[in-house]
């Protein structure tokens, strides 16, 4: 089974990513910031 996970975190994400491959072994494939988004947003910028 093949996991895509979606997290979401107020401020330092990229730091809190490394960290979590860093300890946990993963490999981050793609980050991409809420204003990055391609499309509309279901959720507003606050």
């Amino acid at each position: 089974m093949q996991m895509k996970p979606y997290v979401n975190f107020p401020g330092t994400c990229a730091d809190a990513l490394r960290y979590y491959q860093q300890h946990l072994g993963g490999k981050i494939t793609q980050v991409m910031a809420h204003g990055k988004m391609p499309g509309p947003s279901p959720a507003g910028p606050d």
